[in-house]
């Protein structure tokens, strides 16, 4: 069940930094200036119990202003586990964009659906394509299309993007399936999005706790996934981009092994966002790897314009630089 914590947008009804997962484990370190993009959405509340929390108001983004930089680094790792013969994962780490997808379907369709998902993704940021709840509709809808047309199978989709809102910067984080985000931020990890799969049905209903998910039988059926016959809402929301946090995307390769404190352990263990990201898939596959692994570490260093805590509230569930080419400005393409 949601809380008034994330303001949650409603979603009308192989570029640079694109990774597809393959049988080795892959790796990338960037340190990079993003800056924000108007998302030319409107806000009408929170999704279930915190539609009436959030309230309405209308996006005025106002022009974009130089000095409205956010600095991040970050890293990623993915590997296809101990089990499968195929990594099915993909990312994608452009910014303002870093994307995650998890593909299902098996070798004939699950590594193509992700692939799709993410090069759908990185090429309309490639493309200079205005960055929003749109923005993400149309990548999904247009992947969904192309994997149904193809190969079929289905993939989950988790984002952030940096966006701008009344000059100030936030982060747009947005999901379809069990591939989850998370913020760590003071010393707490607090997980953003809401898993769409019929474990977290059973939670929400009171027939299930949330440390049990991990271990039920069914933990593996997703409720939207992106290609399925409609492909399902992404659910989305603005967060205020702050300095000095950390968030992380992954998939369940990770989370369905390491419990959220064991994820914030590692997190809290590792500066260098690289090395948190190899650590985390290295635990998963020490808990039993049985599926592929995959996460995206970002780091906040900077930003200007901050907006005010009250923007943000939290799900009622918390639970060493490489060298100097790893820059990226606005302009300069890095190879993920």
């Amino acid at each position: 069940m949601d809380s008034p914590a994330h303001r949650r947008l409603p979603v009308p009804a192989v570029p640079s930094g694109f990774r597809t997962g393959s049988n080795r484990p892959g790796r990338d370190a960037r340190l990079g200036t993003v800056m924000p993009v108007t998302s030319g959405v409107r806000l009408s509340g929170q999704r279930r119990t915190a539609a009436a929390a959030a309230g309405q108001s209308d996006i005025d983004p106002g022009p974009r202003k130089a000095d409205d930089a956010v600095q991040v680094i970050w890293g990623s790792f993915t590997d296809r586990g101990r089990v499968r013969r195929v990594n099915e994962d993909a990312l994608l780490a452009a910014p303002p964009a870093f994307v995650v997808s998890d593909g299902m379907g098996g070798h004939a369709a699950g590594d193509v659906a992700a692939a799709i998902v993410i090069e759908e993704f990185g090429a309309t940021i490639d493309s200079g394509s205005r960055v929003g709840s749109e923005w993400v509709l149309r990548c999904i809808h247009r992947a969904g299309g192309r994997i149904r047309a193809g190969a079929g199978g289905g993939a989950t989709v988790v984002g952030a993007a940096i966006v701008e809102q009344d000059g100030e910067s936030y982060w747009l984080a947005f999901n379809i399936g069990d591939s989850r985000i998370y913020r760590w931020s003071g010393g707490e990890l607090t997980q953003i999005s809401v898993d769409h799969s019929y474990v977290q049905e059973l939670v929400e209903d009171g027939r299930l706790q949330r440390e049990q998910m991990r271990r039920h039988p069914q933990r593996n059926v997703i409720t939207r996934a992106v290609g399925l016959v409609g492909d399902g809402d992404p659910d989305c929301w603005l967060i205020p981009a702050r300095e000095g946090e950390r968030l992380l995307l992954c998939t369940d390769g990770v989370t369905g092994e390491l419990a959220d404190v064991e994820v914030a352990d590692v997190l809290a263990s590792h500066i260098d966002p690289q090395l948190a990201a190899e650590a985390l898939v290295t635990a998963a596959l020490a808990a039993g790897g049985r599926d592929n692994a995959t996460a995206v570490v970002i780091d906040v260093l900077t930003v200007s314009g901050n907006a005010s805590d009250e923007a943000t509230v939290r799900h009622p569930e918390p639970g060493t630089g490489d060298d100097l080419d790893r820059t990226w400005r606005p302009g300069k393409g890095g190879q993920t």
